[in-house]
């Protein structure tokens, strides 16, 4: 039974290494401050920051993190978690995709508090994730996404959008320390001078 414990601990100290990276931080930050930049400005390029954010977790986690900590297979117990955090946020997204595609066509709405209704959603999301996913940041963030949500509702244009934006770069500037101090922590592994030094060992 200890044993079981024991490998559970080591698999969760593995799987929370995977975010010390700070690319996570970073994708949120750039999620937001584009959208607040988008808002503040009425430029749609600031989009673009959105899709650098999904740039960089996809191919910094695939270029950066696995070259440093590689690649582990976890356990049931963990992938069913992820399997949870997976479903809530499709289900996020489907409300979403059906709340837009009705504003779109111009149905009535008045009576349904839809800004309110985020407030409490998102924030909820990133509860879930950050207990599902060991990512204790998330619930900090979680937090700070509420406050700035809240602002949005009670305040318009451009209190709103600088809120947004503030959400944006607390995220952004904490994923850019963690990062440098990742990349400080974990060289690259040379598989190929490991493998060699393997064999002059046993020579």
């Amino acid at each position: 039974m200890s044993e079981m414990i024991d490998l559970r601990d080591v698999e969760r100290r593995a799987w929370t290494l995977y975010f010390q990276d700070g690319l996570w931080d970073i994708f949120f930050g750039l999620l937001f401050l584009g959208g607040g930049l988008r808002a503040l400005t009425d430029n749609l390029w600031f989009y673009l920051l959105v899709a650098a954010g999904v740039l960089v977790l996809i191919l910094g986690k695939r270029w950066i993190t696995l070259p440093r900590l590689g690649q582990i297979n976890y356990g049931p117990q963990r992938q069913a978690r992820l399997n949870v955090v997976r479903l809530v946020g499709f289900a996020v997204m489907v409300y979403t995709a059906v709340v837009l595609a009705m504003i779109l066509s111009g149905a009535d709405l008045s009576g349904i508090p839809v800004g309110w209704i985020f407030v409490f959603l998102v924030p909820g999301v990133f509860i879930i994730m950050a207990y599902m996913m060991d990512f204790t940041r998330l619930y900090g963030y979680a937090i700070l996404i509420a406050a700035f949500m809240v602002i949005s509702e009670m305040y318009s244009y451009p209190t709103d959008a600088w809120a947004q934006i503030v959400a944006g770069l607390v995220p952004l500037m904490v994923g850019i320390v963690l990062l440098v101090r990742f990349l400080r922590s974990y060289p690259v592994v040379d598989e190929e001078m490991l493998a060699k030094g393997g064999e002059n060992g046993r020579s």
